[in-house]
């Protein structure tokens, strides 16, 4: 709960600009960046964000718009690193603008409009997640919250698995292989959870057991950065796994929905109604 209180309302309001633009969508996101240490990390997030927003729109990046007054090397450093390693250098227009408030920057993506149908839900339907949870707790919204500091496990920016995961997930939404998706952020599997609960329209609940040699709170809140969630039918299962092959990631069904309006993970958290009712729409 407190978790929910501190953080997640501002995971799920990153996009401000999400619209359709002829045979074109635009996604963008505005940002203050605060000056840290870990300045060459939000740079990279700023970029991949954006790109993998398209990427669950079922579109390829096709443009990228940076306007930014952020006066700090590492943090335009991650930013082009991403645009790099993602090809996108011919594809990318950055604006240094002196009337923006200082640290103040925004990062717009254009990529083609999918048109896709709205996919029925169903008790049996299987919950996967693209990528892998390594329980990454350093710098977390557990950790600000809780106060526990660990120097150990850092998130970290794997540029060929997560534009992987990209490719994988255009591919499988823009042939409705996928029903839902939502990527991993701040609070980890958790946050992940409950974004993806809203995504269901509140009607079904979400039951997930796991086996990993992590510790509970490592499995709950660490931020594996670039994994995603996603729901598959039964049917759509086999093509959905040979996707993931063809781009070669990682994969693994986690769990399904269920009727009672619930989540729970393995057995160590149940968030009942109750609770869900509370959370911001």
């Amino acid at each position: 709960k407190k978790m929910i209180a501190a953080g997640y309302p501002k995971n799920s309001k990153n996009a401000l600009l999400y619209d359709g633009v002829g045979q074109k969508i635009k996604i963008g996101a505005k940002h203050i960046y605060k000056p840290d240490d870990r300045a060459l990390f939000y740079g990279l997030r700023s970029i991949a964000d954006i790109i993998r927003q398209l990427a669950i729109e079922g579109s390829n990046v096709e443009s990228i718009s940076l306007f930014t007054n952020v006066d700090d090397l590492a943090f335009f450093t991650g930013q082009q690193s991403v645009i790099h390693a993602f090809g996108l250098r011919e594809r990318t227009q950055t604006h240094f603008l002196q009337n923006l408030e200082r640290n103040h920057h925004q990062v717009i993506g254009i990529g083609e409009k999918i048109h896709q149908k709205e996919l029925v839900l169903t008790e049996s339907d299987f919950i996967s997640v693209l990528g892998t949870i390594k329980g990454e707790l350093g710098h977390s919204l557990y950790e600000e919250v809780t106060g526990f500091k660990s120097d150990q496990n850092q998130p970290v920016f794997d540029s060929t698995l997560e534009y992987n995961i990209n490719q994988a997930l255009v591919q499988a939404v823009s042939t409705n292989v996928i029903k839902k998706v939502v990527t991993f952020s701040k609070g980890g599997l958790t946050t992940a959870l409950l974004d993806l609960y809203l995504k269901l329209n509140c009607e079904y609940g979400i039951k997930i057991h796991i086996s990993r040699k992590l510790k509970q709170e490592e499995l709950l809140f660490g931020e594996s950065f670039g994994s995603a969630l996603v729901i598959i039918g039964e049917k759509e299962l086999m093509e959905f796994q040979r996707i993931c092959m063809l781009h070669g990631i990682p994969s693994s069904t986690i769990g399904r929905l269920q009727i009672k309006k619930e989540i729970s993970v393995n057995n160590i958290l149940t968030i009942p109604e109750k609770v869900l009712k509370t959370l911001p729409e």
